[in-house]
């Protein structure tokens, strides 16, 4: 269930249940923000699921603000879906790992502008 902003219920993905992939960027945006403050690393194999079906630049801000938080690497890198992740991604990762939130931010409605998707 989404509420009224396009949002999924949070909740719903931290506790494994299949949710829908907001359409517009900016519910992608704020998605990828509360996941990346809410999950505990008992969620993260639920929320690392949920990030397989979207675009890669959103995975890389999700893992990153997951790994900065205070003990949330080791989990982080011993749950399967981060590996299948980082496996599936490999390529696309080292490089965007490196630019800043702003910069993935723009490289996102660059793509999107591209496409004509919104």
């Amino acid at each position: 269930m989404e509420n009224n902003l396009g949002v999924p219920d949070i909740d719903l993905i931290l506790s494994g249940e299949r949710q829908s992939v907001p359409e517009r960027n900016e519910d992608i945006w704020a998605t990828m923000w509360l996941l990346g403050t809410k999950a505990q690393p008992e969620h993260l194999e639920a929320v690392l699921r949920y990030i397989l079906r979207l675009p890669v630049e959103y995975g890389v801000l999700l893992v990153n603000l997951l790994a900065r938080r205070k003990g949330m690497i080791k989990p982080l890198s011993e749950t399967p879906a981060y590996r299948e992740w980082m496996t599936t991604h490999s390529k696309e990762i080292i490089p965007l790992a490196r630019l800043s939130a702003d910069e993935l931010a723009r490289l996102v409605a660059e793509k999107e502008g591209a496409s004509g998707h919104r």
